[in-house]
């Protein structure tokens, strides 16, 4: 008799996925944002230090900003004051939350899978690959709203089967509702949803009826943006879409790049992944479920819509965009692992195998993050300029979680501040950082000289900070208000 159960394997695998988080998340201070984390972490939890304190929605305490996603900066309100600039605490309240939601996640994607009808070996090596998918440890531990997603969308399916069996109708509209302000563009993926359960005949007045709550929700905080801010997309997508008027952008290699993410170990493609993609897509034909090939299609043609949009107005994605096209992956290399090992029932051997060749692809070729160098080169500014002054950085979320108790750190590119916004519009940036009186601006080599030519702002070199990776550079602003004009003369000419 089989002693090894389905069950036995989740929690192997959930408790290895919460351990190797834990690891990562209390690992020596010198050692964190090397590889996990990322500068939006750190817009997320100074914006919610900044409400929890009473300041309102602001980045630095001083400008208005929407440059966010709703529902996981509601999350992180609670613990504002503990992360208010705060690097270390930030990262470890952040880095809970998103375990937590992760945890989530693990538990209903079973229950989802379950509900699917599928075998109970499905129901457990999808959350399973999950939680130890190198890749999507790394999309949620960027610290954003990527774990979230992943609940809210397996959530979000749930539901649609509760509404084709007529039942869960509140929380059906709990649910949807809290969907559209995951992330802003999900009220599309609810869109199609709703476009393939009316071709599968479901009722249409029921539909109607649970649109009405993330209707009202998605209306509201459109509303809320309007009336405070005057206009309803996001700062940061404002800015994204600013900058990416800057410069020619190949399209097709925005794809290309944006196809590869989602095949990656973690920064790069896996053939672990590609050939369990193929093994499952065979196995799913063989299988020949039409309601999850119908799930399957429509999740893949809007995920395509969200894809083309993002790569066309932004000339960029973030990892953490592509939460659908992941959980479609998800599903085929689960898929491919079962049918591969069912006749066997070598989950137990099939499984560990599977996982620790994804994770020698990952740390073959790791992702990189420059945190710490970061935090030292903050260290050293503080040697430099006189408390109180106002910095301004263009990458600013962990600069201003380092350097915020003692200089306001204002955000230049406009992600996380609505004040930019007009100034970056007509390339003015320099009037902007003169009516601002910042003297002074903080960023990488590169993100200075591409601000400096396409958004007009004069500044000169004061001091570099570098080791063999990385530049950053402090300079200072080039105005006739904070210069003597000879100086500035001298500035021009050189």
């Amino acid at each position: 008799m089989n002693r090894i159960k389905p069950s036995h394997l989740f929690w192997l695998a959930l408790l290895t996925g919460l351990i190797v988080r834990l690891i990562i998340i209390f690992q020596p201070e010198a050692n964190l944002l090397t590889r996990w984390g990322s500068d939006d972490l750190y817009y997320y939890s100074q914006i919610a230090g900044h409400i929890a304190s009473g300041d309102g929605f602001t980045f630095d305490g001083i400008h208005s900003t929407n440059g966010f996603q709703p529902l996981f900066l509601f999350v992180l309100i609670p613990f504002g004051k503990l992360m208010l600039n705060d690097w270390y605490s930030s990262w470890v309240v952040v880095s809970l939350v998103v375990t937590l939601l992760s945890v989530l996640a693990c538990f209903q994607l079973r229950k989802w899978a379950r509900e699917m009808e599928w075998s109970e070996w499905l129901a457990v090596l999808l959350p399973g690959f999950f939680i130890l998918h190198p890749k999507i440890l790394s999309v949620t531990f960027n610290g954003t709203e990527g774990a979230l997603s992943f609940l809210m969308l397996v959530l979000t399916l749930r539901a649609f089967l509760w509404m084709k069996e007529k039942r869960n109708f509140l929380p059906s509209i709990a649910v949807f509702s809290l969907f559209v302000i995951t992330r802003m563009e999900f009220s599309l993926i609810l869109f199609f949803l709703a476009a393939f359960a009316l071709i599968q005949g479901q009722s249409l007045k029921r539909w109607f009826l649970v649109a009405i709550g993330p209707i009202i929700t998605f209306g509201a905080w459109m509303t809320i943006n309007f009336v405070s801010l005057g206009n309803i997309v996001t700062s940061s997508g404002q800015a994204k879409a600013t900058h990416a008027t800057w410069y020619e952008f190949p399209f097709f290699e925005g794809i290309k790049g944006a196809i590869g993410t989602v095949f990656y170990a973690e920064s790069a493609l896996s053939w672990v992944i590609i050939g369990l993609t193929l093994i499952g897509l065979y196995a799913l034909f063989l299988k020949k479920d039409r309601n999850l090939w119908g799930l399957l299609l429509c999740l893949g043609l809007v995920s395509i819509v969200l894809m083309i949009v993002t790569i066309k107005t932004l000339h960029g994605f973030r990892d953490w965009y592509f939460v659908p096209q992941y959980l479609i992956l998800l599903i085929l290399v689960a898929h491919g692992i079962e049918w591969f090992v069912s006749g066997k029932k070598l989950y137990l051997v099939m499984f560990p195998v599977v996982i620790g060749m994804l994770w020698g692809e990952a740390t073959w070729k790791p992702r990189t993050f420059d945190g710490q160098f970061v935090i030292h080169s903050c260290k050293d500014l503080e040697k430099i300029l006189a408390p109180g002054t106002l910095i301004g950085v263009y990458n600013a979320g962990l600069p201003s979680a380092c350097l915020g108790e003692k200089y306001t750190v204002v955000n230049l590119d406009g992600v996380v501040n609505n004040s930019v916004l007009k100034y970056l519009e007509k390339r003015e940036l320099g009037s902007y950082v003169g009516l601002e009186k910042i003297e002074f601006i903080f960023d990488t080599s590169l993100s200075l000289l591409f601000f400096r030519n396409k958004a007009g702002i004069p500044s000169h070199r004061m001091h570099v900070f570098y080791d063999k990776n990385n530049v950053w550079h402090l300079e200072r602003v080039m105005l006739p208000e904070f210069v003597h004009p000879s100086i500035r003369e001298a500035f021009e000419q050189n």
